[in-house]
């Protein structure tokens, strides 16, 4: 279902890159915040705890992810330096 929305979307909004790469790109989004959701309800198996862990969770890693744990701009991984600006969807 994924693959059909990234298609539809790319289509839809004329992006820059191609559209394997942009569907591959959304796929892995979703494969990791099912992964995220699962370890959250593993960790809490009460549905009330992981209600209230999750979001908080999910704050922390936009923070951290945009800025850094140390408030300064973080440098992108070395796998994304590898890959170079062609993954980039939108210009």
């Amino acid at each position: 279902m994924t693959q059909v929305m990234a298609s539809v979307l790319h289509q839809q909004t004329q992006m820059a890159c191609d559209r394997a790469r942009f569907t591959a790109l959304t796929v892995l989004l979703g494969m990791t915040c099912s992964t995220l959701g699962m370890a959250v309800a593993a960790l809490f198996p009460s549905g009330e705890v992981a209600l209230a862990v999750g979001p908080a969770l999910m704050i922390v890693y936009v923070i951290t992810g945009a800025v850094g744990p140390t408030g300064a701009g973080m440098s992108p991984p070395p796998a994304l330096v590898i890959i170079g600006d062609d993954w980039v969807p939108v210009e």
